[in-house]
């Protein structure tokens, strides 16, 4: 894990920087981000379904004690994020 300080961060495109961007995307504005920790490699699809389907939400040993109070609060072990079967169809 790597700690990313606090800044800020532009969101968007400038009017006068890109000929085309979607509608979503203008105008351009600023936001303050709070500083965050995020692993330094990537985690495919495969591998957080297994991590699912092994039971991850169901092992508090996985989590930080804040964070399983997030899981067990939101049910998410009874249902195991109720997003296994999106996963799947992304690996398949």
């Amino acid at each position: 894990m790597i700690q990313v300080p606090a800044g800020s961060a532009v969101m968007g495109t400038p009017d006068d920087e890109a000929p085309f961007a979607w509608d979503n995307e203008r105008p351009s504005f600023t936001v303050d981000v709070p500083a965050f920790t995020i692993d330094v490699d990537n985690v495919t699809n495969a591998a957080f379904l297994e991590f699912v389907e092994a039971g991850g939400y169901r092992e508090p040993r996985w989590w930080r004690d804040q964070d399983w109070a997030w899981v067990t609060a939101e049910r998410r072990a009874e249902t195991g994020t109720g997003s296994a079967a999106a996963l799947l169809s992304l690996t398949a």
